[in-house]
C-alpha cells in the first residue's frame, strides 16, 4: 500500500468522505482518520491496514490494550491513546445501545447487554443491576472488585441500595477472567447465603449471572437459585 500522499486526492479518505459521506469509508480509512498521519516509511492507510490486520477486525480491536497496541508498527505512545478512547466509546455507546431495552426478559438478553463489556475485562468484579416491578434496570452499580468469595460484600449496603430505589428485585453479575464461566462451590455458596437474606427483607434475586470468555453460566437457568 502506498503513502496517501501519492493516492489520488478524491481517494484520500478526508477527501472521500466529505465528496461521498463518511458512510462510504472501510473500517481501514476510519480509523486513518483517527490515527491521522504516517511515518516515513508507513502511510496512515499502512498503518490502519497493519492495526486491523493484527487485530483481526473490529470485535479483536476491542481486546487490544495499550500494551499491546504499541506493538502494532506504525503506532506510538499517542495514537495508542486516541485509539483507546474510540475503543471506549464503542463500548459505551454499545452498552447505551443495550441498556435502553424496555425490561429484562432472560439470561440471554443480559448476556447481550453485558457481552461487550467483559470482552476486555482482565479484573474480576460485581455489579448490581436493581430492576423495577416491570423488569426495568433502574440502576448498575458495581459494588465491589474481586471475586465473590475473595470480598467481604456488606449486605446492609447492598440491600439498603436496593430499597433505596423502591424496588425488591435484583440481579447479580460478575465475570470470570479465565474464560471459564463455571461457579465455583463459593459462588454457590455466597449466591444461597445473599438469596437467604434478601428474602429476610421481603427483597428477591432473580438471577446471578457468570460472564466467562463469549460464555456465561445463570444460576436462575441451572436452578440454583
Amino acid at each position: 500500500m502506498g503513502q496517501i500522499r501519492n493516492i489520488a486526492i478524491f481517494e484520500q479518505p478526508r477527501e472521500k468522505a466529505l465528496t461521498l459521506g463518511i458512510n462510504t469509508l472501510s473500517d481501514i480509512e476510519l480509523f486513518a482518520l483517527i490515527i491521522q498521519s504516517g511515518g516515513k516509511n508507513n502511510s496512515v492507510l499502512d498503518i490502519s491496514y497493519n492495526l486491523l490486520h493484527k487485530t483481526n477486525g473490529l470485535e479483536g480491536f476491542l481486546k487490544y490494550d495499550y500494551e499491546k497496541l504499541l506493538e502494532i508498527k506504525g503506532i506510538n505512545k499517542v495514537t495508542a491513546i486516541k485509539l483507546l478512547a474510540i475503543k471506549e466509546l464503542m463500548l459505551r455507546m454499545e452498552h447505551l445501545r443495550v441498556l435502553q431495552k424496555s425490561h429484562i426478559r432472560n439470561s440471554e438478553d443480559i448476556f447481550q447487554m453485558f457481552r461487550m463489556k467483559y470482552l476486555t475485562k482482565t479484573d474480576e468484579e460485581i455489579i448490581l443491576l436493581i430492576l423495577n416491578h416491570a423488569n426495568q434496570i433502574v440502576k448498575e452499580e458495581v459494588i465491589s472488585k474481586g471475586s465473590v468469595s475473595e470480598v467481604n460484600i456488606d449486605f446492609k449496603i447492598l440491600f439498603r441500595e436496593i430499597i433505596k430505589h423502591s424496588c425488591q428485585k435484583f440481579i447479580l453479575i460478575h465475570n470470570h477472567p479465565c474464560g471459564d464461566s463455571t461457579p465455583s462451590k463459593e459462588d454457590i455458596y455466597y449466591t444461597k447465603l445473599i438469596k437467604e437474606k434478601a428474602g429476610a427483607l421481603d427483597l428477591k434475586i432473580l438471577d446471578h449471572i457468570i460472564f466467562g470468555k463469549n460464555n456465561y453460566f445463570s444460576f436462575k437457568d441451572h436452578s440454583l437459585i
